[in-house]
């Protein structure tokens, strides 16, 4: 069956100008904004912190921060705080982390945008950072190029630990892009194939949950909610369940449940109170799906079919901020808000 074929829950939604701002009202009544200040430059991931949105600009090598209706409030830049194409963020406690490409953590204050430190060096085996995750008083960093988690204190900015593939070989990182915590373990998403448990004070290998079982074969993202584990699956268009343990629940693909997914190689998974929401970034039209984790039904997705459209052009990052979601493209510098009930287009910021 074509996914366009599918019922689209999407209802048209009235935009707020903000005045002087540079956010406008649209031909015929479709909700975007637009502004040049922002500088959006290959928007790639986001974040909440100090009831502002921080967005790290890959190409840009800044990081945009506005507050929580999208109203811009700083561009911070590479010249002032030491980016090198930052490709992850993460907020707690009043810090920002944001990770670069390069092989550096630059930590920043949530408050004013200032630089804290900048985190980096040989012993922290930082080539590749790909995410973060802000958790028990550390910063945890997966480096897809080091087949590495580094765990960093957020207090200080001291190194805790290494855990890697070459020190630690049975773990099985192999390509790690993705990681999130069910109680004491840590589960990490490694792209060719596998996920792994590990304790989180220890570093012991808790589980490791394999193509063979959990129908894995490219896993891209990973999140926990509803005391469960939801995996994404960008080869197999699929959405892996499993006890918080990593017991095997069911393999969702796009006819599960009677449900509509609209999965097409789904990525970033986050969660949200009893819900989880995934990214589906390429094809003709993107899209972004609503999962209940009570009933694993798809409660709704919005896509570039729907009027009006997000126009997503390859969707790569997204938060939630009280009763809105956040997209960020980095095709077309664009983000967008949602409904977070719904899924409808509030307004477009390029």
């Amino acid at each position: 069956m074509s996914r366009w074929s599918w019922s689209v829950l999407a209802a048209t939604a009235s935009i707020a100008i903000a005045g002087g701002l540079g956010l406008v009202a649209p031909a015929a009544g479709a909700p975007t904004a637009a502004s040049s200040g922002y500088g959006f430059r290959q928007p790639t991931a986001i974040a909440t912190a100090d009831r502002k949105l921080w967005i790290a600009n890959l190409a840009g090598n800044s990081v945009t921060v506005t507050d929580r209706h999208g109203a811009l409030l700083r561009v911070i830049r590479a010249t002032n705080d030491e980016f090198g194409h930052p490709d992850a963020i993460a907020a707690a406690n009043g810090k920002v982390w944001v990770a670069s490409r390069a092989g550096r953590i630059t930590e920043l204050n949530a408050g004013d945008g200032s630089l804290v430190r900048v985190v980096r060096g040989k012993r922290y085996d930082l080539r590749d950072p790909v995410a973060l995750v802000v958790h028990g008083g550390e910063v945890w960093v997966v480096d897809r190029a080091a087949n590495a988690i580094t765990e960093i204190n957020a207090g200080d900015g001291s190194l805790t630990r290494v855990l890697s593939r070459s020190a630690r070989p049975g773990l099985g990182f192999d390509a790690p892009v993705a990681l999130t915590f069910a109680g004491t373990t840590a589960w990490v998403v490694n792209q060719a194939g596998s996920v792994t448990g590990f304790n989180a004070s220890s570093g012991a290998l808790v589980r490791r949950l394999t193509a063979a079982r959990y129908g894995l074969a490219a896993p891209e993202g990973i999140a926990y909610a509803g005391h469960r584990l939801w995996i994404t699956d960008s080869a197999t268009n699929s959405l892996t369940e499993t006890t918080s343990s990593g017991d095997l629940v069911q393999v969702i693909s796009n006819s599960s449940n009677n449900a509509n997914y609209g999965f097409d190689a789904p990525s970033v998974v986050i969660a949200h109170g009893a819900q989880v929401y995934v990214i589906s970034p390429p094809g003709s039209s993107p899209m972004v799906t609503k999962i209940e984790t009570s009933t694993a039904n798809g409660d709704w997705y919005e896509c570039n079919n729907n009027r009006p459209h997000p126009r997503f052009d390859y969707p790569t990052g997204l938060t939630v901020f009280g009763a809105h979601l956040w997209v960020v493209s980095p095709r077309n510098n664009s983000l967008a808000e949602l409904h977070i009930s719904t899924g409808s287009l509030v307004k477009r910021i390029t």
